[in-house]
């Protein structure tokens, strides 16, 4: 189901960024079939542009082979269609446009009402504000509610340097509710917080005038707001290593499982790790696979590995942040104290509530700050695969480096066939396959960590002996099984991330 909340039809804006543009772009990849159809609840929910702008895209959805059902009018439009049945459509549509026109104009006569009030008196525009904002109706104040622990968190990886992938990737690792009905942070979504002053308190009115200062309570101080600002800036302009773009992390140790040669990263669509011998026609029994796709079985094989000690935190830093952090949080705590007593010898102050909430609010972000940074120093369980995905910013050719530099002193090189083959020393360690998004594993020793299903092939030879092309290929196969029953055996260890709408290869149809 494609669903389009808060996406105006009005301004097109649908056809753009909107579920609509998604499935039309999906149509045209040939993802969608010819002959599928588009159910609307009614006719304006597929556009509310003038009555031309309406009909063309009408024209166009049929033309690529979609058939439009409408239940309210009810009416079916396809290859069949008439032209009495397209000037009902127009008609349609154009009082739709002028209904939606009439409206937009009165709401921009009332938001402009609004911001003259908050320029001119200070008075509060409503509800619709960031969502780390609430209004106090009683009051006519703004204050802080639990979103901006996210908040504060994104602005502070923003500082250490992580790009906006690496973000939403760590938020989802620790659990930040997003501030939608979303169940995962997005990039889109990190960005468009780094960028709104709100986080400083400023309100910028759509009415083109001067923002407003103070107008709500922030929740970073302007110098922290620039300096999120200017590494946005320097990664638009190239200043920071983009993945992928510099260094290869794969470099001498990836190889084609079919015919053993090294494998090189080529420019599609996409990036793709691609067989040096199939380039010149000379293996066919290899395949491409997408770079992203592979980085993300990467990190599975890191945490195989047990290369947790890629992704430990420098303890001097942590020590230093951690002394700040409790600065922050004593220094809070003192306020707050004498602005309760306040508030004791005057309960009916406004200001001073307010203040206590503020500060309250305070000192809950320091508190879980002290609280994670400690976890930090003093370690704790094993790293889920979402953490060391979090932990290892891929975005760094530096640490890209490092992973393929520890790979290397472990003996590490990878066959990629229907799966990824991790050998350790020429020994065959682990199984890895990607199937439907998640990625599963299987150990390759003789010692079996996880008992194999009656279809897996076990290897029975000595511990220096790799699998065939068959038998890897049919060991992938059992793999990729696994995953889909679930993880049999505790077969999954990660899934395949799509950031900024990258897909993954198709999944390689499993035999029965």
């Amino acid at each position: 189901m494609f669903m389009d909340e808060a996406v105006s039809g009005f301004t097109g804006a649908n056809l753009e960024t909107g579920a609509l543009a998604k499935f039309i772009a999906l149509v045209k990849a040939g993802d969608i079939e010819h002959g599928s159809y588009l159910i609307l609840e009614n006719l304006d929910r597929l556009t509310r542009l003038d009555a031309w702008e309406a009909s063309r895209l009408l024209q166009d959805l049929v033309k690529l082979g979609i058939v439009v059902i409408t239940l309210q009018p009810e009416m079916r439009f396809d290859h069949k269609s008439t032209a009495i049945d397209l000037l009902q459509a127009i008609l349609h549509m154009d009082n739709a446009h002028k209904e939606s026109a009439r409206k937009s104009g009165i709401g921009k006569e009332k938001w402009a009402e609004r911001f003259k009030d908050a320029r001119d008196f200070g008075k509060h525009i409503g509800n619709r504000v960031s969502n780390w904002i609430a209004l106090d109706k009683a009051s006519g104040e703004y204050l802080l509610n639990s979103h901006i622990f996210a908040v504060g968190r994104i602005f502070e990886l923003c500082l250490e340097g992580l790009g906006s992938t690496a973000i939403a990737q760590a938020l989802n690792a620790e659990g930040y509710q997003t501030f939608n009905k979303g169940k995962r942070w997005g990039t889109t979504a990190v960005l468009t917080i780094l960028k709104n002053r709100a986080a400083i308190g400023e309100l910028a009115p759509k009415d083109g005038g001067e923002p407003i200062p103070d107008y709500f309570p922030s929740v970073v101080d302007l110098d922290t707001f620039k300096a999120a600002e200017r590494k946005i800036k320097a990664r638009a302009t190239g200043k920071i290593t983009k993945q992928s773009a510099d260094f290869n992390v794969w470099q001498k140790l990836v190889y084609c499982g079919a015919c053993g040669s090294t494998m090189h990263i080529i420019q599609r669509n996409h990036r793709y790790l691609m067989c040096a011998n199939r380039r010149y026609g000379t293996c066919d029994g290899s395949k491409n696979v997408r770079l992203d796709e592979s980085e993300d079985v990467l990190v599975a094989m890191l945490l195989h590995l047990d290369a947790t000690s890629l992704v430990m935190p420098d303890t001097n830093k942590l020590n230093r942040e951690l002394n700040v952090a409790e600065g922050k949080l004593s220094s809070e705590q003192d306020k707050l104290a004498i602005l309760a007593r306040r508030l004791d010898h005057n309960p009916e102050s406004e200001t001073f509530a307010n203040a206590v909430l503020q500060s309250e609010g305070r000192v809950r972000v320091f508190k879980a700050e002290v609280e994670r940074l400690t976890a930090d120093l003093t370690g704790g369980e094993k790293l889920s695969w979402q953490e060391i995905r979090a932990k290892l910013d891929l975005t760094d050719k530096a640490t890209r480096r490092r992973i393929n530099a520890f790979l290397h002193r472990l003996g590490v090189q990878v066959r990629i066939a229907e799966g990824y083959l991790v050998t350790q020393h020429d020994v065959a360690v682990a199984m890895f396959a990607v199937a439907k998004g998640k990625i599963g594993a299987i150990a390759l020793d003789n010692d079996m960590s996880e008992p194999p299903e009656s279809d897996d092939v076990v290897l029975t030879g000595g511990k220096g002996e790799l699998p065939s092309l068959e038998q890897a290929n049919i060991i992938a196969s059992g793999v990729k099984k696994r995953v889909l029953k679930g993880g049999i055996g505790g077969g999954i260890r990660g899934t395949v991330s799509v950031p900024n709408g990258r897909g993954t290869r198709k999944a390689t149809t499993v035999p029965a």
